[in-house]
């Protein structure tokens, strides 16, 4: 597409995602979408956020799973294929055949997404538990629903935001993916990757690019990504809404901060701030005081 212009708070139906991930939709100011604030919160920096806004994420195959689900689940999105099982190595990997390698470029070169068998099979599976379930499949199937609207709206002075709906109706809903879809582990799931950030943001972008009231909670259907793919259906309450809310004014002032600072971090030789400089006298962990005097092993969790 044509860059696009815009020049007020405003929701736009038919934006290509890569071209909404481009920023080839132009505001007056620089413009940040929800997703990189929340590179914002602490404990990540300046520095961190600046990294993710020239480099992006990434790619890795939860994402890609979780592109493709979101295809299915749409009905519009990324295209993406299957992975011959032929090309693949004796051991299952794939990209290392000179034969699939070829056969990755060419699917890649049409903006296509590449899964394995396994996963291919899995997105499916995800699609086909959330249009069973009973509060899902009617979220996901009503004939008023909008997928994939993008808003834009200034933000704070000089500063606009852009967000993405994944299905806009009188209220919004957005999909998930996990390895956790239960309620508990999803709940701390939701805190670490700062999705009361995504909830404020969400609904102050509508609210501003509409002129609407504030449409509620942004209800969240989770699906698992490994069988038989649980759905559950969430929306955070008050607290949880508030520290979003919080959390999302920090985030742009600190933005806000940071440009007078330092400039533009998309520019050149402009480097936003890092960890402190002075030297961090540490103490014991929380942890420390609650461990048995005979140490516990801590497994990282993935």
């Amino acid at each position: 597409m044509n860059d696009l212009v815009v020049t007020e708070a405003t929701l736009l139906p038919n934006v290509d995602e890569a071209d909404y991930h481009a920023s080839r939709v132009r505001t007056p100011g620089p413009q940040v979408s929800q997703s990189g604030l929340k590179m914002l919160r602490p404990p990540s920096t300046p520095r961190e956020f600046q990294h993710y806004l020239l480099h992006g994420l990434k790619p890795t195959r939860a994402l890609d799973r979780g592109t493709c689900a979101h295809t299915i689940a749409l009905g519009r999105g990324q295209d993406f294929v299957r992975h011959p099982d032929e090309l693949l190595t004796t051991n299952g990997a794939m990209n290392v055949r000179n034969e699939s390698k070829a056969w990755i470029t060419e699917a890649k070169a049409k903006g296509q997404i590449v899964l394995k068998g396994e996963d291919h099979d899995a997105v499916f599976g995800m699609a086909a538990e959330i249009l069973a379930h009973p509060r899902a499949g009617e979220l996901f199937t009503d004939p008023h629903g909008l997928p994939e609207v993008s808003a834009f709206f200034p933000a704070a002075e000089g500063l606009w935001m852009r967000a993405r709906f994944d299905l806009l109706r009188d209220d919004l809903v957005d999909l998930k993916t996990s390895v956790r879809p239960h309620p508990d582990a999803w709940r701390s799931q939701a805190w670490d990757l700062g999705y009361p950030v995504q909830d404020a943001a969400y609904r102050r972008a509508y609210a501003e690019a509409t002129g609407s009231p504030d449409p509620g909670p942004l209800t969240f259907v989770v699906v698992g990504a490994k069988p038989p793919h649980l759905v559950g259906v969430y929306q955070l309450d008050p607290e949880m809404e508030r520290f979003g809310r919080e959390q999302l004014d920090a985030a742009l002032t600190l933005y806000a901060e940071q440009y007078a600072k330092h400039g533009d971090p998309r520019k050149p030789g402009v480097r936003w701030d890092g960890l402190p400089i002075e030297t961090a006298v540490l103490a014991p962990p929380r942890r420390a005081y609650y461990d048995d005097a005979e140490g516990v092993d801590y497994e990282p969790e993935f």
